[in-house]
């Protein structure tokens, strides 16, 4: 693309968002504006209300700016701006559908009255107070949940435990335990103290082996430079293995040239090897135990449209023995989906991250929900399928969204058992 066609595509992304946030919060103050007019305060309120709305729109907008251009860093107060314009939108948007449905309703009362009697003027009976009141509810209770996801939780870690049997698993790997990483977005860090205690956290559980499944930055590899010494402190019996995700080959930032581009990529590995891990580009590595043996296979990104296919699973697996106990890194779950649960080949145990549970939704033992499962039916949690198991981790860190609503950070700890 040319250097017009690019300011041409960025002017038009940007009208079209500035357009759909404005379209929002115009509607959202339809009803609350009825529910509101009969109060001596309802001007300040609306004056209030439009300078929110300015501020998150021209803020949101300045931030994606910054996104554009691959300065993709937050800090203290990039974050705590972010949150506050998610704190005001997200709201806005379960309010707008109490709006919707009620609308359809009036819609539809119209055009029934208008069929029934041509001669008569049709009449658009007005929106009832009880609809927008029962709406701002909802938004509120939202507004709290999100503020408290902002303020509380992107640091409010969560080890999750699981135990898998396997009927290949040597016997001397009985009650191995494996600690599983993703989505570190280190470059969203804006504590890093509250952030190393999940790092002891890790260290608590004492695991064999630390896998690591992709997106260590957000852009650049030096976002993670900060933080080289704070994850050489995880230990690990057999020691830790890691992939690149698709935020970490630098995608989305404009660099000066390929060169330029293969330099980051490069670098990023080497601050990840002084961090002390191993990355694993389409190959594998073996773990003995006398004469017991387990496979630790990495695939690059593999990921479906719009995210790149770099992986080869051929080239990863290429020498395992048949039978033989493997664990695959696959940083998109997409991976295992199309393509490593399809074929012959017997993967144990595949181990993703990528869709972070969409750093929204609710994770109880007895329900489990996010709208990221629009996208990618596997997105959180253990699935199984033709005697493979694949567990994708809803992250570590966080991007966008300085928070997490329903969707702890996560650190998984998986227990192999023989059965």
């Amino acid at each position: 693309m040319s250097v017009l066609e690019i300011v041409l595509y960025n002017t038009f992304r940007f009208i079209l968002i500035f357009g759909i946030f404005t379209l929002i919060d115009f509607y959202a103050w339809t009803g609350i504006r009825i529910y509101l007019q009969n109060y001596s305060w309802f001007g300040i309120a609306r004056i209030f209300y439009m300078c929110t709305s300015i501020f998150t729109i021209l803020g949101f907008l300045a931030t994606l700016l910054l996104f554009f251009r691959g300065e993709g860093v937050q800090n203290a107060s990039s974050n705590f701006f972010m949150g506050f314009v998610f704190i005001i939108v997200i709201p806005k948007l379960f309010f707008i559908g109490f709006l919707l449905f009620e609308d359809f309703f009036r819609l539809a009362l119209l055009g029934i009255d208008y069929l029934k009697d041509f001669g008569t003027p049709a009449v658009l009976i007005p929106r009832t107070r009880y609809i927008s009141a029962a709406g701002l509810i909802v938004a509120a209770i939202v507004m709290i949940a999100i503020a408290n996801g902002v303020f509380r939780n992107k640091y409010n870690y969560r080890v999750k435990r699981i135990t898998l049997y396997f009927e290949n698993l040597p016997a001397s790997f009985d009650g191995y335990t494996v600690v599983q990483l993703s989505d570190v977005h280190s470059g969203s860090f804006d504590n890093t103290q509250k952030m190393e205690k999940g790092i002891e956290l890790i260290n608590k559980q004492h695991p064999d082996l630390v896998l690591f499944t992709g997106d260590m930055v957000n852009m650049k590899a030096n976002e993670f430079k900060p933080y080289i010494s704070s994850f050489a402190k995880i230990q690990a019996k057999d020691g830790k293995y890691s992939i690149f995700g698709n935020h970490d080959y630098g995608d989305y930032v404009r660099f000066k040239s390929a060169f330029e581009k293969w330099q980051n990529l490069q670098r990023l590995g080497a601050y990840e090897h002084r961090a002390g891990f191993t990355v694993l580009k389409n190959e594998h590595i073996v773990i003995t135990r006398g004469s017991d043996s387990i496979y630790i296979a990495g695939v690059e990104n593999w990921g479906l449209p719009p995210f790149p296919k770099r992986g080869d699973f051929k080239k990863a697996i290429e020498g395992i023995p048949d039978g033989a106990f493997t664990i695959l890194l696959s940083h998109d779950p997409s991976h295992w989906d199309a393509m490593v649960s399809k074929q012959q080949k017997n993967i144990a145990l595949t181990l993703s991250g990528h869709t972070h549970g969409m750093q929204f939704g609710i994770d109880l033992p007895w329900m489990r929900w996010s709208p990221v499962q629009w996208k990618y039916p596997m997105w959180g949690g253990i699935y199984r399928r033709n005697n493979m198991k694949l567990y994708v981790n809803v992250g570590f860190g966080f991007i966008g969204l300085p928070g997490r609503v329903g969707i702890l950070p996560e650190i998984t700890v998986i227990t192999l058992k023989k059965k």
